[in-house]
């Protein structure tokens, strides 16, 4: 699976960055995505909905979190990216591992 197509909307709050969509193989677009800052960096979230008993359950998720991996590095760098042109003053500096 190839991402084609990765779209990063910045904003300005302090815990959630930005929400995202991506493209995957030019034949399924996922949106909803969000990178948000956690302790440790920050992270991509999957599209989630609230259940009734109050938590978030994700509508998509990959299988495994190593196959996403190159994913969420790809979207991380798009956010800085866009971050950067827009002059907020984030720079990339690598996977957030």
């Amino acid at each position: 699976m190839e991402l084609t197509r990765i779209r990063v909307f910045p904003l300005k709050g302090f815990v959630l960055r930005a929400t995202a969509s991506i493209t995957v193989d030019e034949t399924l677009v996922i949106k909803g995505l969000k990178i948000v800052l956690m302790r440790d960096g920050l992270r991509v979230t999957w599209p989630a909905r609230r259940a009734e008993d109050g938590s978030y359950v994700n509508i998509v998720e990959p299988v495994t979190t190593a196959k996403f991996k190159p994913f969420e590095q790809a979207i991380l760098k798009a956010y800085y990216e866009a971050t950067k042109s827009a002059g907020d003053g984030e720079s990339y500096q690598g996977p957030q591992v």
